[in-house]
């Protein structure tokens, strides 16, 4: 009787293994901004070759923020200025989710306390959102190299 090489078993424990190793998550661990810190700490002047091209305070979704361009608009980060995590957690997931549930590969989760949620756009822009306390970062890239630019830039974000 010839043995099969491999089982079942093996195989599908390989899978998943390859399939965990590649969902790759990101250290959302760090201590959230506070009134005081200086947007330009928060924001960085350059990103990779890109500059930062506009830094303004809005307001987005009818909540105060500070959007920050890199680029011809390559990269965009956003902060949200919530007053309280129960408030900020609430508009993450009422007003930021929906609009990822429609883009490719859209994924969404609360890890350790944390909303995150992400997804590519079928032109292959990138979005990634996370809650840290009070405050909503958005970070939306033109393609997967200049997303990695931006995580390593950003301080409250890495991979």
């Amino acid at each position: 009787m010839l043995r099969r090489p491999f089982s079942r078993v093996f195989i599908i424990s390989c899978l998943v293994l390859l399939l965990l190793v590649s969902c790759k998550k990101y250290n959302l661990d760090f201590v959230p901004p506070n009134e005081k810190t200086k947007l330009d700490s928060i924001f960085p002047s350059r990103i990779g070759d890109k500059d930062r091209s506009s830094l303004m305070q809005e307001t987005f979704r009818g909540e105060k923020s500070y959007l920050s361009i890199y680029g011809n608009k390559e990269i965009l980060i956003r902060l949200i200025v919530l007053r309280s995590k129960v408030e900020a957690d609430g508009f993450f997931t009422s007003h930021l989710i929906s609009d990822i549930e429609g883009m490719k590969s859209p994924e969404r989760a609360k890890r350790k306390g944390k909303w995150y949620a992400s997804g590519e756009e079928i032109s292959g822009r990138i979005h990634f959102r996370w809650v840290n306390d009070k405050y909503i970062f958005t970070i939306e890239a033109s393609n997967q190299a200049a997303f990695n630019q931006a995580i390593d830039a950003c301080p409250y974000i890495s991979r």
